[in-house]
């Protein structure tokens, strides 16, 4: 039994300029210790399906239309907000890719920290509560096994004194403070310069591996993505459209958005050659595509392509791709 289970999910937001379907089928899977990397123009999809694993997106608007997300056998779709409450942080936790706008610029950073603990503590029907000298003690010790010097002087601090970096690692320290089983970091070094990127990834990947936890990474750079999970979905306009081994995929994709996404990054180890961009743009999902969603864009598109949705089948040993005409299979 795999640790997480997203079985044909589907999710649409009602506006008043109507629906918007933002997700379309979505089946993936994530078994404990494992590392998954979800890729993809902005607007996919990706942060809404990372939302819908602790139930975060605004019901109204979103909606759920159909499909399960078990996480240990368990349907989260179908519990009520006390359960929900007492998953979030403690099963599933969340790093946010804007740290700024997630930790309260009025408070310091050991009353958010501490309130986070003990909150967890209270959403836990039955637990001991922590004293707040307890949780103080425990976020001092979550900021050092981060890589945050002197923690105590992280505590006494504001958000706005402490650098993107230190902020991020504050974050990441918060959503480790439940002991969950899977971690989802939604594109956490957006706003980090490159050295500070490496560094987070580094912290990250080695959580993964000293506490065994699984991990969703959310990112729309392939260079992050490979170096921090073994396996990579690549998403467009709300569906996975191929699934495999980050290296095999960035070896060989067989669907052609992979190929194009891929095309698009550019290659240092060839200074003459540019950049392939991908044609066209992200089809509105008020009014998608008929058949394949990518079918506009595709250079490889056939009359088919545009009636018949094509299914996430497996294609090679550990890889699964959603295209009537893949290339190289």
């Amino acid at each position: 039994m795999s640790l997480l289970e997203i079985a044909d999910y589907r999710l649409a937001f009602d506006t008043f300029d109507g629906t918007h379907h933002v997700l379309d089928g979505i089946d993936l899977a994530l078994d404990a210790g494992e590392t998954l990397g979800i890729v993809g123009e902005t607007g996919c999809g990706k942060s809404v399906l990372a939302k819908s694993l602790l139930r975060l997106n605004e019901c109204p608007p979103a909606r759920v239309v159909s499909g399960a997300i078990r996480f240990k056998d368990q349907d989260l779709l179908t519990l009520d907000a006390r359960a929900m409450r007492s998953l979030r942080g403690r099963a599933i936790a969340m790093v946010f890719q804007d740290p700024a706008s997630f930790l309260n610029p009025v408070l310091g950073i050991g009353a958010q920290m501490t309130d986070a603990i003990c909150g967890q503590d209270g959403a836990q029907p039955g637990g001991r509560r922590r004293s707040r000298r307890e949780a103080a003690r425990m976020a001092a010790e979550l900021l050092a096994s981060v890589g945050l010097p002197e923690p105590e002087r992280i505590l006494a601090s504001y958000p706005h004194q402490l650098s993107g970096g230190m902020r991020q690692r504050v974050l990441i320290a918060m959503a480790l403070a439940g002991k969950p089983a899977l971690l989802v970091a939604d594109e956490p070094t957006t706003a980090l310069d490159v050295t500070v990127q490496a560094q987070v990834l580094a912290l990250i990947s080695d959580l993964v591996r000293s506490r065994g936890l699984a991990l969703i990474l959310i990112s729309h750079d392939l260079g992050v993505i490979s170096a921090a999970c073994a396996r990579v979905a690549v998403m467009y306009a709300g569906t996975i459209v191929e699934e495999a081994p980050t290296q095999a995929l960035l070896a060989a994709p067989y669907h052609p958005y992979a190929r194009g996404l891929i095309g698009a990054v550019p290659d240092l180890d060839r200074p003459g050659s540019r950049p392939r961009g991908i044609p066209g743009s992200i089809p509105s999902l008020l009014f998608p595509p008929s058949g394949c969603r990518f079918h506009p864009r595709c250079p490889r598109a056939s009359g088919r392509c545009g009636v018949e949705k094509p299914l996430l089948r497996g294609i090679a040993p550990g890889r699964r791709v959603a295209c009537h005409h893949p290339e190289g299979a």
